[in-house]
């Protein structure tokens, strides 16, 4: 299976976009029809989220699932889903599913499910939406370069506190 790297933004890509990416257009309209328009435009693949950079790991069992035709799922924390692997293209998929809710993850695996599609789940992982995230993150077991920005920015904002000047 051909790997290709390809970004589905919104808007012109920012100078930080490494070299030797496709640059895919976002469609118009909420998330799930940007998600199946994302797909309808590329076909299988996996769609990783923005606000799970620490993740990234997991995302090599998505694609393997996805070249096997399964279907893949990571649940986030906060109830949602930060992958979403699909080994063939089919609109029902995220019609009706409504976005950004505490159900959404489990409504999207069950809609899988109701399709007849086999799925693979991937392990939970905590969106990166507020400092508690930040925080959790530092403090989780994993590796990788967002654990290690967390670590330092909690270690900076403390060392912060312990200098400030008391009244």
């Amino acid at each position: 299976m051909p790997v290709r790297r390809v970004l589905l933004l919104d808007g012109a890509p920012p100078a930080w976009v490494p070299k030797g990416y496709e640059i895919v257009e976002q469609s118009e309209g909420g998330l799930g029809e940007r998600l199946a328009n994302g797909f309808d435009v590329l076909g299988p693949g996996v769609i990783l989220g923005m606000d799970t950079p620490h993740a990234v790991p997991a995302v090599i069992d998505a694609v393997q699932a996805v070249a096997r035709g399964i279907d893949a799922l990571g649940l986030a924390i906060d109830g949602g889903f930060w992958v979403i692997g699909l080994a063939g293209v089919d609109p029902a998929v995220f019609g009706g599913i409504e976005m950004s809710t505490p159900r959404t993850g489990i409504d999207q695996l069950q809609r899988l499910h109701e399709l007849g599609r086999p799925v693979t789940m991937l392990p939970v992982a905590r969106d990166i939406d507020t400092f508690a995230d930040v925080v959790a993150v530092a403090h989780s077991d994993l590796g990788g370069r967002v654990v290690e920005v967390s670590r330092h920015l909690l270690s900076t904002v403390s060392d912060a506190a312990d200098s400030t000047p008391t009244c």
